[in-house]
């Protein structure tokens, strides 16, 4: 995993709905926050995901859907 809690990510813009990263699939719910920088606050070692302040934990995201 790139990153850890409290870093700063950029959510990538070419997503594809319908589609697995890693190990997490990108809902078409997702599609609002492509393009948005947050902050990470929790890092889920097991699943190899992040949760993102940006949609109040609601969703998993991984490396690969990440820019930075």
């Amino acid at each position: 995993m790139k990153h850890k809690k409290g870093d700063t990510v950029t959510i990538r813009k070419d997503l594809k709905g319908g589609t697995i990263y890693g190990t997490c699939l990108f809902s078409f719910d997702m599609y609002e926050f492509t393009g948005y920088t947050t902050e990470i606050i929790h890092v889920n070692e097991e699943m190899e995901s992040y949760l993102l302040v940006i949609d109040e934990e609601m969703f998993s995201w991984t490396d690969e859907m990440l820019e930075n």
